[in-house]
């Protein structure tokens, strides 16, 4: 199951630190939908990134405790990566299952990680101060899950 939490941290930096070398820092994750271009080949390279880190996480993030509100989190990234064009006729479903993966990831979190929860909290706070804000606010959700499964795994 390790294997799975090493795919899904792997894919979610190579494809992060691609988009920053291609194009630097984009307004969100999302962003670098547009960021990629008009060539659907290459764009949909967000949606194979949103598919792989949901699916290969899900299942440690399962086994690890991950419960109900796991499989709302990675159902709804999916979601986010399946539509993609959140500045046109998909708004409404993007925006939506970033929400639902958003609240239902931090939920899980202050269950089951309550200090590392209100750290990360602190984190959003000050990055709301920060240009790019969206972009490290996905970040610092996306890693603080990842630490969380990490630190659980360590002590199992």
């Amino acid at each position: 199951m390790t294997a799975f939490l090493i795919i899904s941290i792997s894919v979610f930096c190579l494809y992060l630190t691609g988009i920053i070398l291609y194009r630097g820092i984009p307004d969100s994750i999302s962003e670098s939908y547009y960021v990629l271009g008009e060539n659907k080949l290459i764009s949909s390279l967000f949606t194979w990134f949103c598919w792989i880190v949901a699916i290969t996480l899900l299942p440690y993030w399962l086994d690890n405790g991950g419960g109900f509100l796991s499989f709302v989190a990675c159902g709804a990234l999916g979601f986010v990566g399946t539509a993609p064009l959140f500045k046109s006729h998909q708004r409404d479903i993007h925006f939506g299952s970033a929400i639902v993966c958003f609240v239902s990831a931090y939920a899980w979190l202050f269950i089951n990680d309550p200090i590392l929860a209100v750290i990360s909290v602190c984190m959003l706070g000050l990055f709301a101060f920060a240009k790019k804000r969206m972009f490290w606010w996905e970040v610092t959700a996306f890693a603080s899950i990842y630490i969380s499964l990490v630190l659980r795994g360590i002590t199992a």
